[in-house]
């Protein structure tokens, strides 16, 4: 199963606006295996890696790269693809990043303009 089809399905059906940066981060979190950090080395306790910074750096058929992190977090690369079931999880993440895709390469990748297109042909039809 191509990676992207399965990625715009998922959001889709859980009634996200892929258009919305914010629903979209929300959503990625959610995915099993999230990554739990330590904001600081002598840190006690994990906490779910937060998403308020963060590119996308690549979408294809078999997974997406991404970096992210909270405004006091350590950006963390994160590697999302399919299990042998066909259900998103994380791959893998490590600290660090890498340079992103902007929204537009975001939506092309996932044919969200070809998903506009149509609800807008839809509606005009009407």
């Amino acid at each position: 199963m191509d990676f992207r089809i399965a990625l715009r399905n998922y959001l889709l059906n859980i009634g996200v606006d892929i258009t919305d940066k914010y629903e979209v981060t929300h959503a990625f979190s959610d995915f099993p295996n999230w990554p739990q950090i330590k904001n600081e080395p002598e840190d006690q306790f994990t906490e779910p890696l937060d998403l308020e910074n963060y590119e996308i750096n690549e979408i294809t058929s078999t997974g997406m790269l991404m970096c992210g992190g909270g405004d006091w977090q350590e950006p963390y690369f994160i590697q999302i693809n399919l299990n042998e079931d066909h259900q998103l999880q994380i791959a893998r993440s490590y600290p660090g990043f890498k340079i992103g895709m902007n929204q537009k390469q975001f939506e092309a990748a996932l044919s969200i303009t070809e998903i506009r297109d149509i609800k807008i042909s839809d509606t005009l039809k009407k």
